[in-house]
C-alpha cells in the first residue's frame, strides 16, 4: 500500500508535540518515504524561482528551465517518485521512461544522483542492471501497490541518442526529459502516453539550444504545456554559492542570466538579442487594437492608406527559396506580414506560389522584389513569369553587395527592433511567418566572432536556417538604406476596396 502524505505542518507539530513515542513513528516514516524529506522552495515568480509550483503542477507537460545548480533536476526527481509511488500503475509493468543525452549520463544524473534517493528499497522488486558497480540500470521494477509480489511501474531509462525510432511501440504511464530533448522525441515520447493520457515533465538549462523553437514555445505554450523557472540565486545551499559565486563571474555577461535563471533570451552567439515575440510578433495575443486590425488587413494582403509594399527572396534549391512580403508604413516601420517557404522546386514552382498572392506590378505603392544576386537566373525567369518590363527598373531587382555590408545591416536590423521613444519597435512579424520567426530565434554568431562590425571577415553569423533572415535583410535594408520614398499621395480609388486609414496611438 502507498504510504499516506505527511505536510510539512503535520512534520512541525510532531516535532514539536515533545511525545517521543510519535517523533520515533515519524522518523520511521521518513526513512522509509524519503521523498517526504524533500521541501521545494516556496515560488517566488517575480524572481524566476518556482519549484513548488513545478513539483505540484499538475500540467500535462510541465518544463522546469532553470540556471546551473538551481536545483531543477533534483526537483525533476521528486516530482518522478511521487508519481510513481502515489498513483497506481495503469497495468502491471507500465513504464514510465526517463530520457537523457546519453545512457550513460541518464543513469548517472537521474538515477544514481537523484532518484536512488527518494525511492525506498522496500518498494523495489528487482532492478535490470546495466553496470552493477557504478549504479547504473536499465531499468526499476516497482512493487505493485495493490498486487503480492506483482510488477508495477517500470523506470525505464533511455537516450535521446537511440532516436524517435526506438521510442515507438510502447504504451507508457509517465517519462521524464532529463537536459533538452529533441522536440521530435517529445512528440513521439507523448504518443505514447495516449492510452493513459499520462503526464511528463523536463528540466533543462536553456544554452547551446540544439532547436530555436523552444524559446517560442516557452513565450507561447501549446495546450498542456507549462513552463517554470529556477534561479540558482535562490539556491543556500553553501556548496552551491561557493561554486555559483566563482563561475559566474568566469563566463561572459550575456550567458548569466541563462546559466543562473533559465532564460531563453541573451545568451552568448545569439545575433538578434532585442527581439521579443510579445514585443515584436503580432497575434491574437497582441494587446494593441490598432495593431490586431492592421494584422488582419495585411493578413488579406490590403495596403493601408499611405503605405507601401515590398517583397524579398532569397534563393535555394536543396536550401529552401524564401520570399517574405514586407508593409512600410507612414512612419517608416516595417511589417512582415507573410512568407513562401519551400524546398526542392523548380523556380517556376516558386513562382506560381508567389503569384497567388495579391500583388499589382507597376502600381506606385507596390515596390520591388529584392533578390540575392547569387541567381540571376532565377531572377530572369522571375521577372519572365511577372511580364517584367525590361531595362533598369524590373519588378524583381538584385541586391547589390558590397564589403561589410552585411554587418550594416545587421546592425540597422537590431536597431529597428529596438523599442524607439514612443514605445514601439521599428519591425513587426505577423504570427504567420513561423518559419522567419523561427530563424531570427536561432541566428547565431560563429563561434569566436566578435560582433558585425569586426574587422575579420570571418565574424559573420552561421549559415544555417537563415533564410528567411537573409530575405528579410535585402527586402528592409535595401528599401531603409536608399530604397524609393513613399509617394506623396495616392490616388485613393486606385484600390478604394483596400483602404484604411489607421493611428499608431487610437484603438
Amino acid at each position: 500500500m502507498v504510504a499516506p502524505r505527511v505536510t510539512s505542518e503535520q512534520v512541525q507539530a510532531l516535532l514539536a508535540s515533545g511525545r517521543e513515542d510519535l517523533v520515533r513513528k515519524l522518523h520511521a516514516y521518513l526513512k522509509a518515504n524519503p521523498v517526504a524529506t524533500f521541501r521545494p522552495r516556496p515560488d517566488v515568480p517575480e524572481e524566476f524561482d518556482e519549484q513548488t509550483g513545478f513539483i505540484e503542477s499538475k500540467a500535462t507537460f510541465s518544463i522546469a528551465v532553470g540556471g546551473n545548480g538551481s536545483g531543477k533536476t533534483v526537483c525533476a526527481a521528486v516530482k518522478t517518485a511521487k508519481h510513481v509511488l502515489e498513483n497506481p500503475p495503469p497495468r502491471e509493468n507500465c513504464p514510465f521512461w526517463i530520457l537523457g543525452e546519453t545512457f550513460e549520463q541518464t543513469c548517472a544524473t537521474c538515477w544514481t544522483q537523484n532518484l536512488a534517493q527518494f525511492i525506498p528499497r522496500h518498494m523495489i522488486l528487482t532492478i535490470d542492471w546495466y553496470k552493477p558497480k557504478r549504479n547504473w540500470p536499465r531499468a526499476v521494477v516497482l512493487k505493485h501497490p495493490t498486487k503480492k509480489d506483482a510488477p508495477g511501474w517500470v523506470i525505464t531509462f533511455k537516450s535521446y541518442d537511440q532516436g524517435a525510432l526506438l521510442m515507438q511501440g510502447q504504451s507508457i504511464g509517465g517519462y521524464w526529459f532529463n537536459e533538452e530533448p529533441p522536440l521530435e522525441i517529445v512528440r513521439e515520447v507523448q504518443v505514447r502516453c495516449r492510452d493513459y493520457d499520462s503526464p511528463g515533465w523536463a528540466d533543462f538549462t536553456p544554452a547551446h539550444m540544439r532547436d530555436p523553437s523552444w524559446p517560442e514555445l516557452y513565450e507561447d505554450p501549446p495546450e498542456g504545456w507549462r513552463f517554470f523557472r529556477m534561479n540558482t540565486a535562490k539556491n543556500t545551499a553553501k556548496k552551491v554559492q561557493q561554486w555559483a559565486s566563482k563561475y559566474f563571474t568566469s563566463i561572459p555577461e550575456d550567458e548569466r542570466e541563462t546559466r543562473m535563471t533559465g532564460a531563453f533570451a541573451g545568451f552568448s552567439g545569439q545575433v538578434f538579442k532585442e527581439f521579443y515575440r510579445p514585443v515584436h510578433v503580432i497575434d491574437q495575443k497582441t494587446k494593441e487594437p490598432f495593431l490586431r486590425r492592421i494584422a488582419e488587413q495585411l493578413e488579406q494582403h490590403k495596403l493601408p492608406n499611405g503605405w507601401n509594399f515590398l517583397r524579398a527572396i532569397d534563393f535555394g534549391y536543396s536550401n529552401p527559396l524564401a520570399c517574405l512580403w514586407i508593409a512600410r508604413d507612414t512612419d517608416n516601420r516595417y511589417y512582415v506580414f507573410d512568407e513562401h517557404y519551400a524546398a526542392q522546386k523548380m523556380i517556376r514552382e516558386h513562382a506560381k506560389a508567389i503569384e497567388s498572392r495579391p500583388w499589382k506590378y507597376g502600381h506606385p505603392c507596390y515596390g520591388p522584389t529584392w533578390c540575392d544576386n547569387n541567381d540571376p537566373e532565377g531572377i530572369r525567369e522571375l521577372n519572365e513569369a511577372a511580364r517584367s518590363p525590361t531595362g533598369a527598373q524590373p519588378y524583381f531587382r538584385k541586391v547589390e553587395k558590397h564589403p561589410n555590408n552585411m554587418g550594416r545591416q545587421i546592425s540597422l536590423l537590431r536597431s529597428m527592433m529596438m523599442v524607439q521613444g514612443d514605445g514601439r519597435p521599428r519591425i513587426y512579424i505577423l504570427a504567420k511567418c513561423k518559419n522567419l520567426i523561427r530563424e531570427i530565434r536561432g541566428y547565431r554568431w560563429q563561434q569566436g566572432a566578435s560582433g558585425p562590425n569586426s574587422p575579420n571577415p570571418q565574424d559573420s553569423p552561421v549559415e544555417k536556417d537563415d533564410h528567411t533572415v537573409d530575405a528579410m535583410r535585402y527586402g528592409i535594408c535595401h528599401d531603409a538604406m536608399g530604397g524609393r520614398s513613399a509617394p506623396d499621395s495616392v490616388s485613393r480609388g486606385a484600390h478604394e476596396r483596400e483602404s484604411i486609414r489607421f493611428s499608431a496611438g487610437r484603438s
